[in-house]
């Protein structure tokens, strides 16, 4: 018995510990600083800015290996940990080869892997991460734009306002999460101007989506397109507050 409680006790003051550890970890600060550099990479990629693109690589790669330096062995519980940094190492050299081929759609499809690598990281190991929320919330985001992009109001049929519906719900579940949820501006070195700035971005977002809502109500094709569209315009706005983009 008293051999079961030594047990016990050393697994309580194990759990303590890292609880206690990552706390104090700069781990949140350092995704944030990552994420500044990542963000901006994805978007010059996107755009197709090689000379760009190649600089903001170049500044990444550099932040990757200092992260990764630090944080490699973070998690030693995590099986899957050590393989993820890997696997987001592998992802940065290709896209940075994809680029200097003049590939950059790929370079940009291959760099938005590490958001999911990511955000499956942190969840499975309980590290509370503000941008988690925005990033659960794109993937409802995309099943709304994509059916839209390019369409005209006589292809909007019932069936696609029926999958929409749907969708909207969901996506509004997630993004009201993300909208609720605490922000630490020290984390992502906002600046109270900038803190404001993100406040008023979400809130156009939860307008656009309760517009979108309205629309696919009344069925107005047009306005179901035009509010559908300006879901991802309003994202982009919110996400790239986070990034180091001028």
């Amino acid at each position: 018995m008293k051999k079961i409680r030594i047990i016990v006790l050393a697994i309580v003051l194990a759990v303590a510990l890292q609880a206690t550890y990552a706390s104090v970890s700069p781990i949140r600060e350092d995704f944030a600083k990552f994420d500044r550099s990542y963000i901006s990479a994805l978007f010059l990629t996107m755009k197709g800015n090689k000379e760009k693109a190649e600089l903001k690589l170049l500044k990444l790669s550099k932040i990757w290996s200092r992260f990764k330096s630090d944080y490699y062995s973070y998690s030693p519980k995590d099986s899957l940990w050590k393989k993820d940094f890997d696997k987001v190492g592998e992802i940065l050299n290709s896209a940075k080869e994809l680029v200097s081929k003049n590939e950059i759609q790929k370079a940009h499809e291959t760099l938005e892997k590490i958001r999911g690598i990511f955000y499956n990281l942190r969840k499975r190991n309980g590290i509370d991460y503000y941008l988690d929320g925005i990033i659960k919330f794109h993937a409802n985001m995309e099943k709304i734009v994509h059916p839209l992009k390019d369409k005209k109001p006589k292809d909007v049929n019932a069936e696609l306002i029926s999958e929409l519906k749907t969708v909207v719900t969901k996506a509004k579940e997630d993004w009201n999460d993300f909208a609720n949820r605490k922000f630490d501006a020290t984390v992502f070195s906002f600046t109270p101007e900038k803190t404001q700035k993100l406040k008023a971005a979400i809130q156009a977002e939860s307008n656009t989506l309760k517009k979108l809502e309205n629309a696919l109500a009344q069925g107005n094709k047009a306005k179901i397109i035009k509010a559908g569209l300006a879901v991802k315009k309003n994202f982009r706005k919110v996400f790239l507050l986070f990034s180091d983009l001028k």
